[in-house]
């Protein structure tokens, strides 16, 4: 593992780190939102769970942190998830209730509070994935039961460049600001789904059932994700990096596939 970076190098890496969340985000809404339109919300969320940003920063910080940095990084974004996921069940409860923004906001302090107790906990991975598993499963069993998407509506022009905006404005947050909380709760915030909360929320401006659908098709994503940091977490310090990642991917692909098939099972089986 190297030895600790200079001032000036942790603010190059910081720089050329953002750059590629900047570069990543708008590529990846756009072509998530595409999804959507094209294949219904289960399907764009489910893609929106993979590890696309992840995948690509625990890269980098593999190749200028080292192999062990890189792993505790990952065990911090498996408990991550945890908060991610709460703030997940904290939306589909808080939408039966409140409106759009009350919702969100609602969902952005239960993601803040359960980043903060989990960092406090400082939990080993078997307590971690418990926890993420316990609220998966919460999320799943409350929320509403969908077989088809809602039928697809017109969008507006600004619709997409919103969305656009939307997520590459978090991730500007989100990166920013961890310079000012510091490293132990950085871990932590990066999980904040740039991508998920925009999609939701815009699809939620056309139905609560559209943010629903969105939503457990994120969720239901979330175990590739977990997958991809499982692997990583635990066979980056022992194994070369590229061989690992490969597996960590396949992973989280083989996962989601899944779901896609399971899915495809379940539209056929329902009497047309």
């Amino acid at each position: 593992m190297r030895g600790y970076k200079t001032g000036a190098e942790r603010q190059h890496s910081a720089v050329d780190l953002l750059l590629v969340k900047l570069t990543l985000t708008p590529l990846l809404m756009a072509g998530v939102s595409y999804a959507s339109r094209r294949w219904g919300g289960a399907i764009g969320g489910l893609l929106a769970g993979l590890p696309l940003t992840a995948a690509p920063i625990s890269m980098y910080l593999t190749a200028e942190q080292g192999h062990a940095f890189a792993a505790q990084a990952a065990l911090a974004s498996i408990a991550g998830n945890g908060a991610v996921t709460l703030s997940y069940l904290v939306y589909v409860e808080a939408s039966r209730r409140f409106l759009p923004a009350a919702t969100i906001t609602l969902s952005v302090l239960a993601f803040a509070v359960g980043a903060i107790v989990l960092h406090g906990l400082d939990l080993s991975l078997g307590p971690v994935l418990c926890i993420d598993g316990v609220l998966i499963l919460l999320v799943l069993m409350r929320c509403p039961r969908l077989v088809d998407d809602p039928a697809p509506s017109a969008y507006s022009r600004w619709d997409l460049p919103a969305r656009l905006v939307a997520a590459t404005a978090m991730v500007l947050v989100v990166t920013l600001s961890a310079q000012l909380i510091g490293p132990h709760y950085s871990g932590l915030f990066s999980t904040m789904p740039a991508l998920g909360w925009p999609l939701i929320v815009f699809a939620h401006r056309r139905g609560r059932a559209d943010a629903m659908a969105m939503l457990l098709g994120i969720v239901k994503g979330l175990f590739g994700v977990i997958a991809f940091y499982l692997v990583v977490t635990v066979m980056l310090p022992k194994y070369p990096a590229i061989p690992i990642y490969a597996l960590a991917l396949f992973a989280s692909v083989l996962l989601t596939a899944g779901w896609l098939v399971q899915r495809r099972f379940m539209v056929a089986a329902v009497p047309r």
